[in-house]
């Protein structure tokens, strides 16, 4: 949420009473997972400009009743117009420790409830494309996990998911896979 001016906003991007779900933005069948999201300014500012607006809480809403712990940690950025897919499964967008917003402990709230995430560190939306990255460092895995629904879209998700820790920083040819979801 955000606005622009000084006022507050809240900007609901897709569709999510769809019957889609996946385990995005967290994959909690594994110990570690990361995704990237490209949400476009078209979606963003369906409403209303919101140029200028500082973001300062996200949310997902949860599809399936599975009630975890997770460590998490949330990136998010700017990026241009021209950004609006990922071109492999290797075509992560770096993030730096300049893009970090919120790093803590999330509990999954349930079905049709709303994850959400208060931001620690504000982000103003500057126009452009968003990209919203969030790497699951729990390591340790969930027999039952959270599903989140999603809308479709044309490979604007990547997620990697791994039994061992990795660096988000680096990803570099880490192999992901990209999705025809978001949410």
């Amino acid at each position: 949420t955000g606005g622009g001016g000084g006022s507050d906003a809240e900007v609901e991007i897709g569709y999510p009473t769809t019957n889609n779900d996946a385990q995005l933005p967290i994959y909690a069948y594994y110990e570690y997972s990361y995704s990237q999201q490209i949400y476009t300014s078209a979606e963003i500012n369906k409403d209303a400009d919101l140029t200028g607006s500082m973001i300062t809480r996200i949310a997902f809403k949860q599809a399936n009743n599975v009630i975890v712990s997770r460590n998490i940690v949330v990136y998010m950025q700017n990026i241009t117009d021209a950004t609006t897919s990922f071109a492999s499964d290797e075509g992560w967008i770096n993030v730096t420790d300049n893009t970090e917003v919120f790093e803590g402990t999330i509990t999954t709230p349930g079905q049709n409830q709303y994850l959400e995430i208060r931001l620690d560190t504000p982000m103003e939306y500057t126009g452009g494309n968003l990209l919203i990255s969030v790497f699951d460092k729990t390591g340790v895995y969930s027999k039952n996990y959270p599903s989140f629904y999603c809308y479709v879209v044309n490979d604007r998700s990547l997620q990697h998911k791994n039994m061992v820790d990795f660096n988000p920083k680096s990803m570099g040819t880490l192999s992901g896979s990209r999705l025809d979801k978001n949410n």
